[in-house]
């Protein structure tokens, strides 16, 4: 059994998806004996996929966010998840 699992997930303008994919995850995330966080990583989003970000970390201590100052792409948010990241493993959303 692991300490913590992290779930890294990118965002670039997610806005109409977040609330369905939070809400799912958490689901399925407090069957298992594992701890969890989700951490998103907010990829220069020009909607307001942030705010809601930040309405599910303030909600939600198992959420944690990284904002991105621009879009640099899937794979750079996934390296700064990474870099971000407390838990072992990371899955890759």
């Amino acid at each position: 059994m692991c300490n913590l699992v992290t779930i890294l997930v990118p965002c670039y303008n997610e806005e109409a998806v977040l609330g369905q994919f939070y809400k799912r995850t958490t689901q399925v995330l407090s069957t298992l004996k594992e701890h969890f966080e989700i951490l998103f990583i907010n990829d220069g989003s020009n909607d307001h996929t942030l705010n809601i970000i930040k309405n599910f970390h303030k909600n939600d201590s198992r959420v944690s966010y990284i904002d991105l100052s621009r879009n640099f792409g899937k794979e750079i948010a996934m390296l700064a998840g990474i870099d971000f990241s407390h838990g072992d493993p990371c899955v890759l959303a």
